[in-house]
């Protein structure tokens, strides 16, 4: 069952929300909790292949559980709470879960790994952050019987307006950038709407640590990958187009452009509801 990459199409992205005059208000966010006040509450999550997301709450408005459909598949992502931080996260089709930890109110690193069992393998997600408190390194390591291995590193940029324009990633013989080109106006979105449990491929931009830092929605994003003594190339572009209210995201339009596979290109509506 695909849902969009959360949101890349996911979109989901969002939470987004801010109260209009008359709407409901929901319970701010458990005190030392690092994902800010996302205004209304998003119930639901209609995409224009099928998929459905319905979306739960604990009763101080955090997030419990999304639950996804599509024809006949179902599944479930599952939040965990600790201390009015978000502890773990799991798809309740998948074996693995995501354990964070935290320095403060900010997300050190956190761990995928086995649910039920003790395994050898696992990976791990490391943040760093610069005096904005923005992210500004983000390495990734994996472990298995025979140790731990640095994968990948990414670098973050910023703009003088604080706003995330590039990630680089590096690796043994490879480097993907990912340029945010463009935002949507402000809105008001819960980042946990957008993250994966799993490895996705823009897990450098949709991860809690730098999505929390977020006041606007990417509005497109340039991927260029460059290998070896290649030269680099234009990979995908993609781009969202945010419907928003009063801060309150309603429908993002996504499209996906792959300039050397055109046959490749996508487009896909997701459509939120609040209370």
């Amino acid at each position: 069952m695909q849902k969009c990459p959360l949101f890349l199409c996911l979109f989901v992205l969002l939470t987004g929300s801010a109260c209009q005059k008359n709407d409901p208000v929901p319970a701010p966010p458990p005190q030392g909790s690092m994902i800010p006040n996302t205004g209304e509450l998003v119930r639901s999550i209609q995409w224009s292949n099928g998929t459905l997301a319905q979306v739960q709450y604990n009763a101080d408005s955090s997030l419990k559980q999304i639950n996804f459909s599509l024809l006949n598949s179902v599944g479930s992502t599952i939040f965990e709470w600790e201390g009015g931080k978000m502890k773990g996260m799991y798809d309740n089709r998948s074996l693995y879960k995501n354990t964070y930890h935290y320095d403060g109110n900010r997300v050190s690193y956190y761990i995928n790994t086995t649910r039920d069992f003790v395994s050898a393998t696992s990976y791990k997600m490391e943040y760093l952050y610069n005096a904005n408190g923005q992210v500004s390194k983000l390495n990734y390591l994996t472990t298995n019987e025979a140790g731990s291995k640095l994968k990948t590193t990414t670098s973050y940029e910023y703009n003088t307006a604080g706003d995330l324009v590039k990630a680089t990633t590096t690796s043994d013989n490879s480097v993907i950038t990912h340029t945010v080109d463009s935002y949507s106006d402000s809105a008001d979105f819960n980042p946990l709407l957008f993250i994966e449990v799993g490895l996705y491929e823009y897990y450098t931009l949709y991860n809690l640590a730098v999505f929390s830092n977020l006041k606007k929605y990417p509005a497109k994003i340039t991927r260029t990958i460059k290998t070896g003594a290649n030269a680099a190339y234009i990979d995908r572009i993609v781009e969202h187009v945010c419907d928003i209210t009063n801060r309150r995201i309603n429908k993002i339009t996504s499209h996906s452009t792959y300039p050397a596979n055109p046959q490749y290109n996508s487009s896909i509506e997701a459509i939120f509801k609040y209370d």
